[in-house]
């Protein structure tokens, strides 16, 4: 069986099976790590907050998830450098450290998100300067509609797979994994 693909046959016994309210699934911290490295940090392994130029970047690389509490905790290394180009040399400050940034992990229809987002680490003067790009980007690469990705990722075989609706409820967070119900409707025909 091929990792990431759902088999056949245990679609048909869903099928044939009586109705269920949801499915729970747990998803664990090293999963969303895999997720955000292949979907988000996928530039080289970095997620690049502003552009490069010739002179200034800032990206984030080597990212890490960890489960804290009830908060969602993502760690990466930030290099940034805002310098200028003058007689051909950049000239300017450039920062390399690590960033913890947490958020409360919540559901909203088919859409899994991260709200209420703070700068855990490094702490003090530097988190006005970085929060200002670092966490609405962060915001809006942690959000996943995952109604929209089973739709782009349903498996190919002797059936053609719809996906018609996805609705995702009572998100917890438990031990290293967030934990969530799943309700949905797919076709096959």
């Amino acid at each position: 069986m091929r990792q990431g693909r759902f088999p056949a046959f245990a679609l048909l016994a869903i099928l044939g099976s009586p109705p269920l309210s949801a499915v729970e699934v747990r998803v664990a911290d090293t999963a969303i790590t895999a997720a955000l490295k292949r979907d988000v940090f996928r530039d080289a392994g970095k997620y690049h907050l502003i552009p490069a130029g010739s002179c200034a970047y800032s990206f984030l690389e080597n990212p890490s998830v960890a489960i804290q509490g009830d908060r969602v905790a993502v760690r990466a290394h930030l290099s940034s450098r805002a310098a200028v180009s003058i007689g051909g040399d950049c000239v300017g400050p450039a920062e390399s450290f690590d960033v913890t940034v947490s958020g409360r992990p919540t559901v909203s229809g088919s859409r899994l998100s991260v709200v209420d987002l703070r700068i855990d680490e490094p702490g003090g003067s530097v988190n006005s300067l970085i929060s200002a790009v670092l966490l609405p980007a962060l915001a809006n690469a942690l959000t996943i509609d995952v109604e929209a990705a089973l739709r782009r990722n349903t498996a190919t075989g002797p059936f053609a797979l719809t996906v018609n609706r996805v609705a995702l409820s009572n998100l917890r967070t438990e031990g290293n994994a967030l934990v969530v119900a799943v309700d949905g409707a797919v076709q096959l025909k």
